[in-house]
């Protein structure tokens, strides 16, 4: 199965879901690219913006910080639909 992730840094069940081995990629976004290093390199997919994730991923999790960075995951980083 696609799971995405938005926002890694505050949800450890990327970093689970990856160490884990389990079957299906993982897709994840977060405006800071060296926060995505890790997970790339255990075999996750980081993509460009949050509409990329969501067209990639059948479930998607939101883990983000604030109101405010909900936001602009919606209106500063590509969006989403």
């Amino acid at each position: 199965m696609e799971l995405g992730f938005f926002g890694v840094r505050t949800d450890g069940i990327g970093d689970c879901r990856v160490s884990a081995g389990c079957r299906g990629e993982l897709h994840l976004f977060d405006p800071n690219e060296a926060t995505l290093a890790p997970f790339v390199a255990k075999g996750a997919r980081a993509h460009a913006s949050a509409a990329g994730v969501a067209e990639a991923a059948r479930i998607v999790f939101a883990c983000l910080p604030s109101g405010a960075i909900s936001e602009a995951v919606g209106r500063v980083y590509g969006g989403l639909r």
